[in-house]
């Protein structure tokens, strides 16, 4: 019998629709791409346009997100992978000053079960916890 998995989320969970492109198969070769998905900022009066472009590497994982608001640079994700899974992030901003880095651990299963994301000074700002249910 097939098992099936769900995704319980805890109350500190925040997720971005980065973090579903991981589930790509490693089986996938592709050459490498470049998205771009336009945005606008809510609340913003004026209607800012924030534009972000994403960068893949030759197996369809995600490599940068550059995030502009108005034409300009306001900040970016390095992304890293250890054994195909994305091992975690840097971000910095337009001067290319580190903003804030994250680790990601996972289960025996493969599922993420841990974000924690550190500060430039290496100080523990916030801890994401992922929570798994198998049902067969």
């Amino acid at each position: 019998m097939k098992k099936t998995k769900y995704l319980v989320l805890g109350a500190l969970l925040s997720i971005s629709v980065s973090a579903f492109a991981q589930k790509n198969s490693d089986k996938q070769v592709e050459k490498t791409r470049t998205e771009y998905v336009e945005k606008f900022d809510r609340g913003d009066a004026a209607g800012k346009k924030m534009d972000t472009k994403i960068e893949y590497n030759e197996r369809g994982k995600e490599v940068k997100e550059s995030d502009y608001k108005d034409g300009k640079l306001e900040k970016y994700t390095v992304y890293t992978y250890l054994g195909g899974k994305k091992s975690g992030d840097k971000v910095y901003d337009a001067s290319n000053k580190l903003i804030s880095r994250s680790e990601y651990e996972y289960n025996a299963n493969g599922d993420r079960i841990k974000k924690t994301t550190y500060n430039a000074a290496g100080k523990i700002i916030k801890v994401n916890t992922y929570v798994y249910e198998y049902y067969e």
